[in-house]
Formats: structure tokens, sequence, C-alpha cells
């Protein structure tokens, strides 16, 4: 049985987990790192959703659509609540199930207990509606909560077996404070408990009024105006981190980047921070007075969690109330004691659950959020079809955008002998088709297979020759497979093998067996034999990058011939639709020739391919720079177009953020 603590905190999340008797872990993240920030990013051109690092990394560019305190926000809709914590948590999950696959084990919901650590001061009712939400979307076996002060107390007993003395334990995070007196022995209990509406966000804010000061009256920036979002966002992210520089050295500077085009450092103190946050620290004093009194017990060891509590001045104000002589251990992570202490309580609960069952709720209550869960249920069924519908409407459109493709090379290179009015059906179609996509993307599912179809038909008939043509190809492939595999099946019953060939040794016989490599590969591609050729080339490329100790002469005939094989097989990829490859011999070839007219057309061609219009724009318009060329002309003003296209799309969505 698997046991989780989970702590979805205003800054960051992160989970730990335990099995029966050991020592819980906090599990990383895919980029090794146990703190996932609490970060949620809807990109509206995509309609993607990115969580954790991958939204910081979103953040800048669509600080409009970025959720990044889900504590003091924990939903978009009232009928959906905690519907953010819930995205978080199943982000975790999928770091929990790579952990476990490493292990050799998996993570079996219907087996697994887990406490959700909360806020001391989070209201009874809105505990239990967070509970039953998690337990009921991913079925665990039993879900748990335990407030964070406590969570961190139970993670000091099991990690240090201590003699009984009195804990302080000061919990200060980003939006709350909390301090709790613990008896701490073979038991825990807590003496005194005290919380207050003040933490490291109330910091940060008084640094960034700071800072907006100064932007103001030294550089006649007001970043609080709407056209400074981004910078304003820098800004947050400067003091934060001057913050916590102030914890270990006394002096640092409020680096802000990108404020018109330009780097601003204010400088920053301990002692000038300790005076825009006096207000706050007065605060947390008094937090740490009335607990310390209600208590009324001699305090014997102090324990600071939360990212803003080891800061120098916090630290001070509490020696001021406890006493220099008592104890600062710092025994527990700060970071991850909260987490680790909820996997703690979850396994020992599951070992004494008939004196921990807590006692069922109202019946009514239970039934309202039972309603609650199962219209969750109800909802997120309704993405996953929505979802769906949507996947089979980008590959409809993928598909017809790539048959375009398709038919435009076969028209310009002539390849089926295609007649003249066919072809210009064709294209006419073509054109028509591609209109039509800038409009397709708003129809419904249904309309759009029923406009697929009947363009299909369309092809068809517009370019009978073109069709009987590329049916013949499809047969001939399909018989070439079957003659080899049958030829295949015959040599292993036979136990005929075939005969290996001497490798070439010298650079003169690896270039002969290049080039004859080579001819082969034009053969099969003369026969429209693309799979083939794409064979050929690359055993002639293995051939010329295995030659060494070569001479001027050699190394320009070598650089040559590897020009060309990557120009082929870039052509070759583009004829199978293999659009990465031929993006990447494209490449190849154009560093040994950076102005080689073929390989940039061929990058464009590729490029446009993978719909990353704007470099395919650029390839396009360097070949045409070189070598004018009418279908070079052609393929810019398509490609400009499809770019217009895009904006269009991305006006359209602008507005649209998690559906409604």
């Amino acid at each position: 049985m698997n046991f989780l603590g989970i702590d979805v905190g205003s800054k960051h999340s992160l989970i730990a987990h335990t099995v029966e008797g050991s020592f819980p872990t906090v599990v990383s993240n895919k980029i090794s790192n146990p703190l996932t920030p609490s970060c949620i990013v809807y990109e509206p051109a995509s309609e993607a959703v990115f969580i954790g690092d991958e939204a910081i990394d979103k953040q800048m560019r669509y600080p409009q659509h970025t959720i990044n305190n889900v504590t003091t926000q924990p939903t978009f809709n009232q009928e959906l609540p905690y519907f953010y914590h819930t995205l978080l948590i199943d982000n975790l999950l999928k770091d929990v199930e790579m952990y476990l696959k490493d292990k050799l084990t998996e993570l079996k919901p219907e087996e697994t207990v887990v406490t959700l650590t909360i806020p001391s001061e989070m209201e009874e009712e809105k505990k239990e509606l967070y509970k039953n939400i998690i337990k009921g979307h991913f079925n665990f076996k039993e879900v748990l909560t335990l407030s964070d002060i406590e969570a961190a107390a139970l993670c000091l007993k099991t990690m240090h077996s201590v003699e009984k003395k009195n804990v302080l334990i000061v919990d200060i995070g980003a939006h709350h404070t909390t301090a709790a007196v613990f008896s701490v022995g073979e038991t825990i209990e807590c003496i005194s408990k005290e919380s207050a509406i003040v933490g490291g966000n109330d910091f940060d804010k008084k640094l960034i009024e700071y800072a907006e000061r100064y932007l103001l009256e030294k550089q006649k920036i007001d970043i609080t105006q709407p056209n400074y979002i981004r910078a304003f966002i820098r800004t947050q992210r400067a003091v934060e981190k001057a913050r916590i520089l102030l914890s270990t050295i006394p002096e640092t500077n409020i680096e802000i980047d990108g404020i018109n085009d330009n780097s601003i450092m204010i400088k920053l103190s301990r002692e000038l921070m300790q005076q825009l946050i006096h207000d706050e620290l007065y605060k947390i004093e008094e937090v740490v007075k009335k607990v310390v009194n209600d208590g009324k017990t001699k305090i014997e060891q102090v324990e600071v969690i939360g990212g803003t509590g080891r800061a120098p001045n916090v630290v001070q104000i509490i020696k001021g109330v406890v006493g220099e002589e008592v104890r600062f251990l710092n025994s527990i992570d700060s970071a991850c004691s909260i987490a680790l202490g909820g996997a703690v309580y979850a396994e020992r609960s599951q070992q004494n659950k008939n004196k921990l069952t807590e006692e069922k709720k109202n019946n009514e209550i239970e039934e309202k959020q039972k309603e609650m869960i199962k219209k969750i249920d109800e909802e997120m069924l309704k993405a996953t079809t929505i979802i769906k519908n949507r996947e089979r409407k980008m590959w409809i459109l993928n598909d017809i955008e790539t048959k375009i493709n398709q038919y435009r090379r076969y028209i310009e290179s002539k390849e089926g002998n295609i007649p003249e009015n066919e072809s210009n059906a064709l294209r006419n179609l073509c054109n028509e088709m591609e209109d039509w996509l800038n409009d397709a993307q708003d129809l419904g599912l249904e309309s759009l297979e029923e406009a697929y179809k009947a363009h299909l038909i369309a092809i068809d008939s517009a370019a009978p020759t073109l069709k009987t043509y590329l049916d013949k190809k499809a047969e001939e492939a399909k018989n070439e497979k079957e003659k080899a595999e049958k030829m295949r099946a015959e040599h292993i019953g036979t136990g005929e093998t075939a005969r290996k060939r001497p490798e070439p040794k010298t650079n003169k016989e690896k270039m002969e067996a290049a080039e004859k490599a080579k001819e082969k590969g034009t053969k099969a591609f003369k026969d429209t034999d693309w799979i083939g050729a794409i064979r050929m080339y690359s055993s002639a490329l293995g051939h010329v990058e295995a030659m060494f100790d070569m001479g001027p002469e050699e190394i320009d005939k070598c650089n040559q011939m590897k020009l060309s094989l990557y120009l082929n097989l870039a052509l070759c990829y583009l004829k199978v639709d293999k659009l990465t490859k031929a993006l990447d011999n494209a490449e190849s070839a154009l560093k040994i020739d950076g102005k080689n007219v073929k390989g940039l057309f061929r990058k464009g061609m590729a490029l446009n391919g993978l719909k990353k219009y704007e470099e395919a724009l650029v390839a396009f318009k360097q070949s045409e720079e070189i070598e004018h060329s009418a279908a070079t002309v052609s393929w810019i003003k398509n490609t400009e177009a499809k770019i217009q296209a895009d904006k269009e799309k991305e006006k359209r969505l602008a507005q649209k953020m998690f559906g409604f």
C-alpha cells in the first residue's frame, strides 16, 4: 500500500511518498526538483494548459492567463470548487507514477491513503469539501487532512527521536503565519497555537512598492500601468530573489531586466528591508508572543519553516521573544517537512484506523458533496469528449493541409504525367481548399467530417490520372513489401543468409562505395522508390562520414558529396512526408553551403509542412534573393497567407480561457 503527503502551497507544491515501515521521500519532478511551482497558464493559441515549471516559462508571455496563487483563488467557477488544486495534484501524481515505475511498482489509487496538508485556519466545511473532491476524483482508498504546522511537528518527531521537550514551530508562508507550541516526546501534544494573515507575499508587496516608487521617481516609469504588466512580473521575481539573498548577505540589488530595453538595479540592504516591512514583522512578533504566553511553558527548541522563515530579520524577532539561549536547530527541512509529515500521518492513520476514523458528517452536507463530485466527474467527462473531438478536427485539418502540399508538389514536379487540364483543375481545387481551411476552424465535427469526405471525392474527380497513378504506386509498394517478406521467410526457412560484403577500408574505397550507393539511390528515386533511395543515400553518407586523415582535395570532394547527399535526402524525406528529417538534412546541407538555393528551398518546404510558417518564410525569401524562381515566389505568397490566417485565429481565441 502507498501513502502520500500532498502540500499544495501558494508558491510551490510537493508530494512525499512512503510505504509501511519506511520513512517518506519527497518525490522530485521531471526536472529533478522536489518543489513544483503552484502556477497554471492557459495558452489561447493552442488551448493548452501548462502546469508547474512549464507554466513559469509561459507566464511572461500570457500574464492575463496565469493563475499563480491557487490558495486564494482555488477555482474559476464556483460550481467546480478546488479545480486548480485538482490540476496541480494530478500533475504531482504523474511524478509519483514515474518514481514508482523506476522501482518496478505502480500507484493504485484504490490501495493509496493520502494526507492533504491544509492551513490551520481552514473552515471545517471547506476542509471536508476539499478532501471529498480529491477522493472522489482520484478514487483514493482514503483521504485525510492535517494542518500544515501539525504535519511539521509530526515530521520532527519522526525524524528525530527526541526527549520530551517543548518545541516552538513557526510556519511563515506566503499569506499566513502560524506559530504553535508542541510538547514532543512519545506523543505530540499541541499546547497553544496562533495564526495571522501575514507572510512572504506581504514582505514582497512592501518591497515592490519601494521599487515602484524608485522607478517612478528616478526613471519616470509607472509599472502599475497595464502596458507594463510584464515589467511588473519581472519586478516581483527580482524582489523575491533579492529578499532571499538578504538571508545570507547584508546588501544586494533588486535587478530588473527588460524595462524599456534596459536593466535597472535598485540597492537594498537588510536594514532598509527591515524598515520597509516593519509592520509585518511586528504582526509576526505578536503572533509568537501570544502563542508563547498562552502556552505558559518554557520553550526549549525553535523550528522555523516556510519560504520566509529563515530571514535574519524574522529569526531575530523570534529570538527576542523566546530568548537568545533557546536553540534554533533547523532540524527539519524548511520546504519539505509538511509533505513528509503528511505522508507519515497517512501511514499511521491506516495503522490506527479505528482510533482515527472521523465522525460522519451531516447527511445533507454529504449528499450535496456527492452531487458536487458527480457534477465534477460529468464536467471532466465532457471535457474529455471535447478534447477527443478537437483532436479529430485537428487531424482532419492537418490531413487536408498535407494533401494540398502533396498535390502541389505533384503538379510542380509533373510526376505521374498529369494532363494540363487535370493539373489546372487540381490547382484550383487546392486553392479553394486552402481558402476553406481558414474558416474550417469554427465548424462542428460532424460538418467537418462531411466536408472532408466531399473534398476527397472532389480531388479524385478533378484528377483521375493522379488517382490512378497513386493507386498504382500503393499497389506496387504493397507487392514489394509482400515479396520482401516472402523472400525473407524463405531464407529463414532454408537457413540461407546473405553474404556479408567486405567493408571498404581506405578513403578511396569509401568514396567509390559512396558513389555506387548514390547511383543506386538516384535510380531508386527515378523509379519513385523513395524509401529505397533514402536507404542508398544514407548508406553513401555513412561511407563518406567514415573517411579520415584526408588531404585538402579529399576534404573538398568529401564535402561536395555530403552536400549532394544531404540535399537528396531532404527531397526524399519531403516525398514521404518525414518533415523533421527533411529539415535536419536541409540544415546539414546549409552548414556546408549556407547559400545553397536547393537547401534553402527544401528547408522552407519542411518548415512549412511543420507549420513553422515564420521560419519557412525566412528560408524562402533567402532562396529568392539568391536565385529568382516562380515556384519560390508562389510559396512565399502561400506562406504569408498562412501566417495571416494564424494571426486571425489567435485574435479570435484571445478572449477565451478555460472554455468560458
